[in-house]
């Protein structure tokens, strides 16, 4: 995989866990930037996030275990 490239992260079922849009030509969208939303911190939700911002160019799915 190109790190200059757009690019859709599946999992093991073939289900979109993220995306890189580097290059702004995947139809993707998991909402719009809405006016007068508050600026997203840590702590902050998705919903938040995507209300300040809309759609992000990347999302990565990270996954941690505790032991």
């Amino acid at each position: 995989m190109d790190l200059w490239e757009s690019n859709v992260e599946l999992d093991s079922n073939d289900h979109i866990i993220g995306w890189s849009n580097i290059n702004h030509n995947l139809k993707v969208s998991i909402g719009l930037k809405k006016k007068g939303a508050a600026p997203f911190t840590i702590g902050s939700s998705i919903q938040d996030v995507i209300d300040a911002m809309g759609t992000p160019t990347s999302i990565r799915c990270s996954l941690r275990v505790l032991v």
